[in-house]
């Protein structure tokens, strides 16, 4: 199970420099065609992952 915790101003700076929400991103990890692969070097203090994937609105995004 992954747990997610959002910071509302890093969304609201997500969203004003990619276009992008939380909340879509967040689909992306449900996608059948998505790869996800541990993120080693920013692991250190938590276990972190690197997805890439098709979102709920059709975009190819790389969270």
């Amino acid at each position: 199970m992954v747990e997610y915790i959002w910071d509302p101003d890093k969304e609201i700076e997500n969203v004003r420099r990619h276009g992008v929400s939380f909340q879509e991103a967040r689909t992306v990890l449900r996608g059948y065609l998505t790869a996800t692969w541990s993120d080693e070097p920013h692991s250190a203090e938590e276990p972190r992952f690197k997805s890439i994937g098709y979102s709920d609105l059709g975009r190819i995004l790389w969270w």
